[in-house]
């Protein structure tokens, strides 16, 4: 008998996580279409219009064990207006904005990585 209900309950988590994953892609669809105004030229284009770059920048080998790469920092990431090219970076004192745009950067195109 309970592993009956135990089926049921199965079946209910997995329709209430289908219709979890079709409000998410409701709100990514509404998100795209939010708009941001540049701070640069007061256009106001809209969030998949934004282009997001990420920072990177080079790490040089150290000791005989370690070798050299490239690492990327989310926060020091920048989203260039499409309009005039104003670059603006996620500030982390800002910790909503910082979040909505690091959430918001899989809406956004994608820009060459700029070395810092």
């Amino acid at each position: 008998m309970s592993l009956l209900k135990i089926a049921r309950i199965d079946d209910l988590i997995a329709r209430h996580h289908d219709a979890i994953d079709k409000l998410r892609a409701s709100q990514k669809e509404l998100m795209k279409k939010d708009k941001i105004r540049c701070a640069k030229c007061e256009r106001m284009p809209m969030l998949s219009e934004w282009i997001f770059r990420q920072a990177i920048w080079y790490v040089p080998p150290r000791g005989c064990i370690e070798g050299d790469y490239w690492k990327n920092d989310d926060l020091q990431s920048r989203f260039v207006c499409p309009y005039c090219g104003a670059m603006s970076r996620v500030y982390d004192q800002n910790k909503e904005l910082q979040s909505l745009v690091l959430e918001a950067r899989s809406l956004m195109k994608e820009g060459e990585d700029y070395k810092i």
